[in-house]
């Protein structure tokens, strides 16, 4: 494995981790996946080293849905820093612990790292000084043994962190939107091309399959908004916030297609 930043990043490293995702969780057959897989059960993909034997061929062999995913850094946590660089294959103890952790560990990253973002955007020292209390116990709390870990309910946490996340939002965007939309609509297939949709909320949105090329899409919030195959090609999202590098991948874009800062352009894009 290459050195580990325990400081490091909420996002996937897959060289730091024993390809978790691709044995811990199941899929189904379906325009994301080409054939089903249970859970615990190796990918057909999945070499002994850890590589996946089509990574640079995923979308073109069927697999959207591994293009998306992101553990927010919870695969690399685990393999490295729970487990201590002891693998599932030559440690089976360790296999059904670390499969139970994935999904554990992933929310509490995934609460992190927009907490973080909030942070990053926020002038309130309240907002702040909350979003740094929540931060602390939940480093804290993804410490613990791994056996205390498994039961860890996140349902409180995520209740609190939606309230800031909420606040940080309005504040952020500070009522300039140009439309007023129902929450999460279902927008899926419609045509917005070319649209200024700045400073909206689209949290919780439908886009899939949505035309959004040459979209005005700053300073708009997308936290949990589904964008696979939304076209994306020439629109501008610098600025928004809450959008993560798998709602990027799962969206359809190109070279002229503006992104925030810290996002990747997937390899897959035009």
């Amino acid at each position: 494995m290459e050195e580990y930043n325990s400081r490091g990043e909420y996002s996937s490293d897959c060289s730091n981790c024993f390809a978790l995702c691709c044995v811990a969780l199941q899929f189904q057959k379906s325009q994301d996946f080409p054939f089903s897989k249970k859970e615990g059960v190796p990918c057909k993909n999945l070499r002994t080293d850890f590589g996946c034997a089509i990574h640079n061929q995923l979308k073109a062999n069927g697999f959207n849905g591994c293009t998306t995913y992101e553990c927010f850094g919870a695969g690399q946590f685990i393999s490295v820093e729970l487990f201590n660089g002891r693998d599932w294959q030559t440690d089976p103890v360790s296999r059904k612990q670390m499969f139970q952790l994935l999904p554990v560990v992933r929310n509490i990253h995934e609460i992190i790292y927009h907490l973080r973002s909030s942070m990053a955007i926020t002038k309130n020292k309240d907002t702040d000084k909350a979003c740094e209390e929540l931060i602390k116990d939940l480093e804290k709390i993804k410490k613990d043994p791994p056996a205390i870990l498994a039961g860890f309910d996140i349902m409180p946490y995520r209740i609190i962190s939606s309230r800031i996340f909420m606040e940080v939002s309005a504040a952020y965007r500070d009522n300039k939107a140009k439309y007023d939309f129902e929450p999460y609509g279902d927008w899926s297939g419609q045509n917005h091309a070319s649209r200024d949709f700045s400073y909206q909320n689209f949290r919780g949105f439908l886009f899939i399959e949505m035309d959004l090329k040459d979209a005005n899409l700053q300073f708009c919030d997308f936290l949990g908004t589904d964008m696979r195959n939304a076209d994306i090609s020439g629109a501008d999202l610098r600025n928004s916030i809450f959008l993560t590098q798998s709602q990027i991948n799962a969206a359809k874009g190109n070279a002229y297609t503006r992104i925030p800062d810290g996002l990747n352009v997937p390899a897959h894009w035009e």
